[in-house]
């Protein structure tokens, strides 16, 4: 039990240590990307929107281009497996590959770092 009569020091051995609580989007992430496979329209409204904003964030930050003002640069710099992710590629859903499983995801996310 802490005495207010003890220093700071010895005080510190008796408060809880605080936790933060992790925030509702951080764990709503988590449990999306964390299937091991993903059905395709589980697959375009979850992560999709997700990764986009992703590279999209990357490619303004590291290449000063806009995705969604200027697609045509976007699509020139990125890599195959990322260019179905800008809006105006047509046909985006039919270069995704069967299945969609985690091996497919990793690759994804390891080309938005490269960004």
């Amino acid at each position: 039990v802490p005495d207010s009569s003890r220093s700071y020091f010895d005080r510190s051995f008796f408060e809880p240590v605080r936790t933060l609580e992790r925030p509702a989007d951080l764990r709503r992430l988590e449990s999306d990307l964390s299937w091991n496979t993903y059905e395709r329209m589980d697959f375009e409204h979850r992560v999709v929107p997700l990764v986009r904003r992703l590279v999209s964030a990357r490619l303004l930050e590291h290449r000063g281009i806009d995705m969604s003002r200027d697609p045509e640069t976007a699509l020139a710099v990125l890599p195959p497996i990322l260019k179905l992710l800008v809006p105006a590629a047509t046909n985006r859903t039919s270069s995704l590959p069967e299945p969609l499983d985690r091996a497919f995801l990793e690759e994804l996310l390891d080309a938005v770092e490269a960004v």
